[in-house]
């Protein structure tokens, strides 16, 4: 049995759309090829905060790039100034908070997975570091959607293995295969059920760490029929896309036992409603997956059965040139009832004193599904110390 216990710190990461201005980047995003006609390599992956994080090479040195479907390959601006790849496109992306920001394409020449080398693949040139959280996660770029596009590739969460292949290497009795659509930026799209209720047009996103997204109308479907359970509700501010930019929001978040892909169970589902439909890692996590280009088809293998502990802390905190302060809280949670509200700037979490950015990064790869010792400044320039428990929303 794999037993996982996880903390929601973050919500979403990296899914986005682009919007061109200039007319080619839909055919520079078509360019590429593999060395080789026939391949098949298996390299572990890192599995840090829920996300997928795979060694590439470029000119002779490794890298750290996010495993996500739902976002094209990517190079860090860091990348980009060391070698000054050719730049074939320009255009302009939206992240998941909705912000936009004009990025340059640049054509990577050469790179490799293991023994696999990706040759004349666009990228557009991203800086991972204007959100805090993707600072922390130093990310040095994307193995995105374009790429994942030219092979078989299945990702083995029992033995944390990425493997890449030019054939299709599974036995299709033991599996089940979901169909799906793709779009420009080659992105994948499957239906799914919460009971009776078909959710449609749900992105695959590796790149969200997180179970289950829905939008409000889904949302309000689901809840009129009774098929889902308490919900809450989180005000403040988010700061989950690549631009970095915190924007106000208001989620909710609920779970359900019924949240099935085709005839397999995903089983007990925590599910955020935001603006739309997309399965992250932390479900996707349950099976052995397949992503078969050629058939657009997802092949799903159960695995061994995951005992997953889920506990929200009841609050996220952010980080700016001011320091860290509370970025948003969970109504009707310990930490709201004790008085913590956004804004509020954060002094100390446990044993963790704020004073950088890399203290920051140890709130974000701590773990938030303990009770935890919080001492703020409210508005007024009070201090205040409070203990907090989690929200245990999901155990079995």
């Amino acid at each position: 049995m794999i037993n996982r216990k996880t903390r929601f710190i973050l919500i979403g990461l990296l899914s986005f759309a682009i919007l061109s201005c200039k007319v080619h980047w839909s055919k520079a995003i078509q360019r590429g090829s593999v060395a080789s006609q026939d391949f098949h390599e298996t390299v572990k992956y890192e599995l840090r905060k829920g996300l997928i994080f795979v060694p590439v090479t470029i000119k002779g040195k490794k890298y750290r790039f996010l495993f996500d479907s739902g976002a094209p390959f990517s190079i860090s601006n860091k990348i980009q100034a060391e070698y000054g790849f050719k730049v074939v496109s320009a255009s302009n992306i939206v992240d998941s908070d909705e912000n936009r920001k004009k990025v340059e394409w640049c054509e990577v020449d050469s790179f490799g997975i293991g023994d696999i080398w990706f040759s004349k693949q666009s990228a557009f040139v991203g800086d991972f570091e204007a959100n805090p959280v993707l600072a922390c996660l130093e990310i040095d770029g994307i193995l995105g959607s374009n790429i994942i596009r030219q092979g078989f590739f299945t990702i083995d969460p029992e033995s944390n293995t990425l493997t890449i292949s030019s054939a299709l290497d599974i036995d299709t009795t033991e599996v089940t295969s979901i169909p799906f659509k793709g779009n420009s930026q080659f992105s994948m799209f499957i239906d799914l059920n919460i009971a009776e209720f078909e959710v449609q047009r749900t992105l695959v996103d590796y790149g969200f760490n997180g179970f289950l997204e829905i939008d409000s109308l889904i949302y309000d479907s689901l809840q009129q029929r009774e098929l889902i359970g308490k919900t809450w509700v989180e005000t403040g501010m988010e700061q989950s896309g690549v631009i970095g930019k915190a924007v106000e929001f208001t989620g909710r978040i609920t779970s359900s036992e019924s949240v099935r892909i085709g005839n397999l169970s995903a089983g007990n589902t925590i599910i955020f409603v935001e603006n739309e439909s997309k399965i992250g890692n932390r479900l996707l996590s349950r099976f052995k997956v397949t992503i078969d280009w050629q058939h657009k088809l997802l092949h799903f293998a159960p695995i061994e059965s995951t005992e997953d502990t889920v506990s929200l802390a009841g609050f996220k905190l952010g980080y700016a040139d001011e320091g860290v302060y509370v970025m948003s809280v969970i109504e009707n949670t310990d930490a709201f009832n004790q008085g913590m509200r956004p804004n509020m700037r954060v002094i100390e979490l446990d044993n963790i004193v704020f004073d950088d950015l890399n203290s920051y990064c140890d709130y974000v790869f701590s773990d938030m599904g303990d009770p935890k010792e919080v001492v703020l400044v409210d508005d007024t320039g009070d201090s205040l110390e409070l203990n907090i428990k989690p929200v245990l929303m999901l155990s079995r």
